[in-house]
């Protein structure tokens, strides 16, 4: 019987990518190298017959790169591929698949040498390889070749030479394939090592038993922490930061210090008004004597047995001044205090660290709500009832009568401490309420407490007595902690986000957006005059679209951008300036509600970090920088915020109709200024002034240059900008291979070799793909700039198209991977940017921030003509679309 099955998968074809040596022994290259010895083989096909055997070249090609010389194997089916077609050149079917298998390869031959080398090791390495693909033989079937195989042996297996098969390649390649498909490579040695794919630990599930509600073993805290209402759980974060922020200041002197009680006993320590009368009676030697040797006698007072019980009762203000933030705060504070009387109990913790200080101490929380003109009681002991007080609103905003109709009765045997929570900035009855109930507390020998929570996070406690009040722990809470609460109950870490832009994830990837800043300049920039920051060579500002930017100080040429999606501001007015070496972005509040705040932008560095300040109004008339400060001036004040972490450093009483400019900051204190504003531009931290050293220097270290005029004045290069493409809707190919692209205001072609373009009419399009917009965060909206479209043919070559007018090519062919940035600049010859390529910036030099050394406007940029045949090839060899048409010409973008 002939061995069909042996010869069939042993031995190759004619001037295949391997042979067999001329004995038999051994397994040869196309280059003659020796690869295995048939020996080694045969064990690894016996190791491997159990579970299937695999294309016999697929197992050779992993040994090439089990050997390091993975390079030759891929280079060795590059060139059977492009022969077996009869061509020069890879046919584009076989480059997905020579992709996948180099993909492959690359990654046998980075692992360890314990995992490739060796019998054993490479053993290991096969089976997991080609465990479970479906391009394999039976076991039955390879039992069967190997039975021949041992029967005939190899040399009689080659004396009956098959018929060439073109086929072999694409047998070898499709295993390689279904690997590549199969498994996660990036995991390949932990699971040769572990046997495991991902090595996660996780504890197992156990099912919680149903629970009654409002029937919880756990403290509030922790049910609204484990709440799924991210709100909730923010308002039990924001409590427990109180409780660990602020402790009440003790009375002086300690209960068993105090004058009550008998005396218990008497020893030879104690202060020196416990001495007993008889020791006084003796002369100053004697007594000085007994003292030195601890000989005199005191005496030594009886402590109470327990320490006086405490109430404590919290005053919850309401009103529609409390509304929004405020409302919150108040509620976490009611929280943390009834959290640390119930603390209290058993130890002491911040809130309750009252007179005694010791554990053991009982005391009971009592919480009032204003509603109008008194204090009703309220309960907060179950999440239901927290979320009954979240939905009641009062609109009255006047204490002061429920401020006086409060009257402290103590229980007996008990003191008292009263908490009244509100907002800041009090009106003079309710100054006069306050200093009546503080009257009232003490007479009942209790404490009055008043903790003020502002709508940007500041927190102030103090206490109010019959003599006056006395500030006692200040602090902050960021606003971020509610407004961006996780929306489980558990800390999570917050999302990854870009530095200057959120951006997504296939857009974040790319070479282009890693620079800083991006090389290009951006046409039709709106520019408002009146707001613009002169420094270096650069004219600084925000366009409409809320975008830092950096002009010529002509304001001729297109713009270089800095940031991007910078917070709103009311009427757009915001101010730029410059702070050590970052640009600082003022912007006043948008609306009611919100706070101004300050963006803090990296010069040399793509930094990026947001400031709430603490100001007292949302709405300044003027805003500079000063001394690593915001300056926020008013019609009758001016105030000074950090731009570290926005608290209010100082504020000062303005006369009327004073200007900016004569207000200065020294780094403590505002003032006005006594020079002439020719001098105060001169003065450190002036905005006009430059930070630190020269406009050249600064240039040089932001990696851009001064603006280029290229031998001619800088009025002569003014040129009218041009428009750019518009939102884009499908790309396709003509039958010469040029670019087609629809958007909203035509068809535009992309004429070669001088790269511009240009109108054309409707013809017949291949390889026709739509335009998709590439989905970002939910919280963008409809205007967001930028935003970008994606047209993809296949995973390896697509065009992604960014609405300030750029176009991106990204494409991988069996010559390499390549990114192509082009400016889309309708009717004249665009820049483009490349990466990975020995000139990265060709074409319209104009539109460069820093064009290269040496070249014209606008320079040769036929070197891109092959890279787009390259790419138009690509695209025009992929899968058609079958459930997508090219719109008709007037359908709406």
């Amino acid at each position: 019987m002939e061995p069909h099955a042996a010869i069939n998968y042993l031995i190759p074809p004619p001037r295949y990518l391997w042979r067999w040596a001329e004995d038999g022994s051994a397994v040869e290259w196309e280059d003659g190298t020796t690869l295995c010895l048939w020996m080694e083989l045969h064990a690894l096909l016996h190791y491997l017959a159990p579970q299937g055997l695999p294309p016999l070249g697929s197992i050779l090609l992993v040994l090439m790169a089990c050997r390091k010389s993975a390079a030759a194997a891929l280079e060795s089916a590059q060139e059977f591929a492009a022969a077996a077609t009869g061509g020069d050149k890879t046919p584009a079917s076989a480059l997905s698949l020579l992709r996948r298998l180099k993909a492959v390869l690359k990654v046998v031959e980075n692992l360890p040498e314990d995992l490739r080398g060796g019998l054993p090791a490479r053993a290991h390495l096969l089976t997991n390889l080609f465990e479970g693909i479906s391009n394999r033989l039976s076991p039955a079937d390879s039992a069967e070749v190997l039975a021949q195989t041992d029967t005939w042996g190899i040399p009689q297996l080659r004396a009956r030479q098959p018929k060439p098969n073109g086929l072999a390649l694409l047998r070898d390649l499709k295993a390689i394939t279904a690997v590549h498909e199969r498994y996660d490579l990036r995991n390949l040695e932990t699971r040769l090592r572990t046997g495991l794919e991902f090595v996660e630990i996780r504890p197992a599930q156990l099912p919680e038993p149903p629970r009654v509600p409002g029937d919880s073993p756990l403290p509030l805290l922790r049910q609204l922490e484990e709440h799924s209402d991210r709100e909730l759980a923010a308002i039990a974060s924001v409590a427990r930061r109180m409780v660990a922020m602020f402790s009440l200041p003790r009375p002086a002197g300690f209960p068993q210090e105090l004058p009550v009680g008998g005396i218990s006993d008497i020893t030879n320590r104690g202060a020196l008004d416990r001495l007993l009368p008889s020791e006084l009676a003796a002369d100053d030697l004697i007594l000085m004597a007994r003292l030195a040797n601890n000989e005199a006698l005191y005496f030594r007072r009886d402590s109470p047995p327990d320490e006086p019980s405490t109430e404590r009762v919290i005053l919850m203000d309401s009103g529609i001044h409390l509304w929004g933030l405020p409302r919150l705060y108040v509620l976490a504070a009611a929280l943390g205090l009834q959290e640390g009387a119930e603390g209290r109990k058993g130890k002491s913790s911040g809130f309750g660290a009252q007179a005694g200080g010791g554990g053991g101490v009982s005391e009971d929380a009592t919480v009032l709500r204003r509603e109008g003109r008194l204090f009703n009681p309220l309960k907060l002991s179950t999440i239901a009832e927290v979320q009954a007080c979240l939905q009641t609103l009062a609109p009255d905003p006047h204490a002061a009568p429920a401020l006086s109709a409060f009257q402290p009765e103590p229980a007996a045997g008990r003191t008292m401490d009263v908490f009244f929570l509100t907002a800041p900035g009090w009106r003079e009855p309710v100054r006069r309420a306050l200093h009546d109930l503080a009257c009232r507390v003490s007479a009942a020998g209790g404490r009055f407490h008043v903790i003020t929570l502002s709508r940007t996070g500041a927190l102030e406690l103090s206490i109010h007595s019959p003599a006056g009040s006395r500030t006692v722990a200040t602090g902050r809470i960021d606003p971020d902690i509610i407004l961006n609460a996780p929306k489980s109950g558990h800390p999570a870490a917050r999302k990854a986000k870009d530095l200057l832009s959120d951006l997504p994830a296939l857009i974040r990837d790319l070479e282009f957006y890693k620079q800083y800043p991006l090389p290009f300049r951006f046409p039709a920039t709106p520019v408002r005059m009146h707001q613009l920051l002169d420094f270096a060579h650069w004219r600084v500002g925000v366009d409409m679209h809320r975008r830092l930017m950096m002009w010529n100080p002509d304001l001729k040429n297109g713009a270089g951008e800095i940031a991007v999606n910078l917070p709103p501001a009311r009427a757009s007015h915001w101010q730029v300036g410059v702070s050590g070496e970052e640009w600082i972005v003022l912007c006043p509040a948008n609306g009611p509600g919100f706070q101004a705040r300050a963006v803090a932008i990296g010069m040399k560095n793509p930094t990026r970090r947001e400031v709430t300040l603490d100001s007292s109004h949302p709405f300044p008339v003027w805003m500079k920088c000063q001394h690593s400060a915001a300056i926020l001036g008013y019609s009758d004040k001016a105030e000074a915020c950090s731009l570290e972490d926005g608290r209010r450093l100082d504020s000062f009483e303005l006369p009327k109709s004073t200007p900016a400019a004569s207000v200065i900051f020294d780094g403590r204190k505002l003032s006005l200024a006594t020079s002439s504003p020719a001098d105060r531009r001169q003065e450190p931290g002036h905005p006009g002034r430059e930070p630190f050293h020269s406009a050249e220097e600064i240039s040089r270290s932001m990696s851009f240059g001064p603006p280029e005029t290229h031998g001619r004045d800088a009025r002569a290069s003014a040129f009218q900008q041009p428009p750019t493409l518009g939102t884009p809707v499908s790309v396709g190919f003509v039958a010469s291979g040029t670019l087609i692209i629809r958007a909203q205001g035509g068809r535009w072609e992309l004429a070669m070799p001088e790269f511009a373009f240009k109108t054309t009419v409707k013809t017949q399009l291949t390889a026709v793909r739509p335009f998709r917009r590439v989905s970002q965060d939910a919280e963008e909206t409809a205007d967001s700039v930028p935003a970008f479209y994606t047209a993809e043919w296949h995973p390896d070559c697509r065009m992604i198209f960014d609405t300030r007018g750029l176009l991106h090519l990204i494409f991988s062919d069996s010559q390499g991977h390549l990114e192509i940035s082009l400016l889309c600049l309708l009717g004249q010859p665009v820049a483009a940017w490349t990466a990975h390529w020995p000139q990265p910036l060709t074409g319209n030099a104009e539109w460069f921030l820093k064009p290269p050394a040496g070249t014209s406007a606008p320079a040769a940029i036929s070197a891109l003509v092959p890279l787009m045949q390259r790419f138009a090839a690509l695209a025009r060899a992929a899968p058609a679309v079958q459930d997508w048409r090219e719109p008709p010409e007037d359908a709406p973008a």
